[in-house]
């Protein structure tokens, strides 16, 4: 009886151990999949941290990029200020120049008038000196009477005439 008693308990006893053993390797299989997974985890958080730190830097590259675009719309806003306040000098200059072209145009008009007229006043000095030459003072008796008359009149010089 005895032995059987033993036997019994040595068939519990193995039973136990095989369920001990599977259960050993239940615990380490899940120690392997936990293991796996604490490595993908942290493989996971890494990759989280790298993407974080390129966001990091992404943005304060765009935000580099916002400040040297408001500077260059500044500086493009103090541009086209100048090229205006340039644009009105030259205008300004321009219509200055148009007027003085103008008056210059008006002088040189006058001046030819002048120089027009001053050959005139010449030829009809020349004409009264050419006949007085020809004709001394009272000696046009060759000359018809009215031809006479018109050059008694003119005596006086090319104004009187």
């Amino acid at each position: 009886n005895e032995r059987r008693c033993l036997m019994n308990d040595l068939e519990v006893f193995e039973e136990k151990r095989r369920i001990v053993v599977e259960e050993a390797q239940k615990l380490d299989a899940e120690r392997k999949a936990f293991t796996e997974g604490r490595t993908s985890f942290e493989h996971e958080v890494q990759s989280v941290g790298a993407m974080a730190a390129e966001i990091q830097k992404k943005s304060e590259e765009l935000r580099l990029l916002h400040e040297q675009a408001a500077e260059t719309k500044l500086e493009l806003h103090t541009i086209r200020g100048a090229i205006q306040e340039e644009r009105a000098l030259h205008d300004n200059e321009f219509e200055r120049l148009k007027t003085m072209q103008t008056m210059i145009e008006q002088q040189r008009l006058q001046l030819l008038q002048t120089e027009n007229q001053i050959r005139v006043r010449g030829v009809e000095d020349e004409l009264w000196v050419t006949t007085q030459a020809a004709f001394p003072a009272g000696q046009l008796g060759g000359l018809p009477p009215h031809w006479q008359q018109q050059a008694m009149a003119g005596l006086g010089g090319p104004s009187g005439g």
